[in-house]
């Protein structure tokens, strides 16, 4: 469960250095130098002395090296975050809250690609017209029951994202150095561009103002007060919430401190922050 001996930052978008008020802003009283500050995107290549220590770190962890993986109805995605941005449907794309024969021809399209770049992830919704915010839903089509479900932000998130990613870094050199820190006790922080210091009232403070901003600009009335947001101090309801963005950093805290574990290829969600 929750272990505060490994925390979240937000990725500072010009990758300052870790002494930038930008992170110390994000761990309030704690003693940031305590902490082994560690980039998982794939900006992490910038750091030459880390990439030198640990080469394969991030094609091993980063969602834009990753992969493959099998969509829900067997097709394949050679890269993570082709998998994850393509598996989204746009209006464009979408008939009754079904994806259309369209959709399958543009997501197969940049399925087959063999490597994501970052021009390539930002133009693939905008090549159509519209910006990510515009996605209605997540596409995957249920065995079972034979048909396509559209699943909303936080359902695409927990039966999705967590699991296809927890999957294809468990068994790699860079998780299990990951895992070795922490059996060492030591502490870490894990920086993400979707991320969040779940254990900082400032940090908390400051996604309730991107969130009153982003209500501003969409003209959305606000749901939620500061005490909501104050109030997530744990992973379950982290992920759970739906104002909040949630990136791989999060699945590899969680996979971390035994939240989840993958066993015979299968996520076992132990204490439920997938349900």
């Amino acid at each position: 469960m929750d272990n505060k001996n490994i925390i979240l930052l937000r990725h500072h978008p010009m990758n300052v250095k870790y002494t930038n008020p930008f992170y110390l802003n994000q761990v309030d009283d704690l003693d940031l130098s305590e902490y082994m500050v560690i980039d998982v995107t794939s900006r992490v290549e910038r750091d030459k002395k880390f990439m030198a220590e640990h080469p394969n770190f991030s094609k091993e962890i980063s969602p834009f090296f990753i992969g493959p993986v099998i969509s829900s109805d067997g097709v394949k995605a050679n890269v993570f975050e082709i998998f994850w941005q393509c598996g989204k449907v746009y209006p464009c794309h979408d008939k009754d809250g079904v994806p259309n024969e369209e959709f399958f021809k543009w997501r197969n399209e940049y399925y087959s690609k063999e490597k994501c770049t970052k021009d390539l992830m930002r133009h693939s919704c905008k090549s159509l017209g519209y910006e990510h915010k515009d996605t209605l839903y997540f596409a995957y089509y249920d065995k079972d029951k034979n048909l396509w479900e559209a699943l909303n932000y936080v359902e695409s998130r927990k039966r999705v994202y967590f699991v296809e990613y927890a999957k294809l870094i468990y068994n790699t050199e860079s998780f299990k150095w990951l895992k070795s820190l922490v059996e060492d006790k030591k502490k870490i922080a894990l920086v993400d561009f979707d991320a969040m210091n779940i254990y900082s009232p400032r940090a908390k403070n400051k996604a309730y103002l991107s969130y009153l901003n982003k209500c501003e600009k969409t003209k959305i009335e606000p749901s939620l007060k500061e005490e909501d947001f104050q109030r997530l101090d744990n992973m379950k309801d982290y992920v759970s919430c739906p104002f909040l963005a949630v990136g791989h950093a999060t699945v590899i805290k969680a996979l971390l401190e035994g939240d989840i574990e993958v066993i015979d290829g299968e996520v076992i969600d132990r204490y439920n922050i997938l349900k």
